[in-house]
């Protein structure tokens, strides 16, 4: 059994460039601030709970923008 990969037009193709990052983009933000020391996690819990957040908001806009 194989899966065929949708077939996308070259309208819409051109659409969706750049809307995972833009779905994903506040999360990464957040974890390269984090990890370039420009911004400091107080409590590691309550920022775990945030990525998570973030993270289930960006897979929801991308899955409405169709990945």
């Amino acid at each position: 059994m194989t899966l065929a990969a949708p077939v996308i037009d070259a309208r819409e193709g051109a659409h969706r460039r750049g809307l995972l990052a833009l779905a994903l983009q506040e999360v990464l933000t957040a974890i390269a601030r984090v990890r370039a020391n420009r911004q400091s996690v107080a409590d590691g819990a309550t920022f775990r709970n945030h990525v998570k957040q973030l993270l289930t908001s960006g897979h929801e806009e991308a899955r409405r923008a169709g990945y």
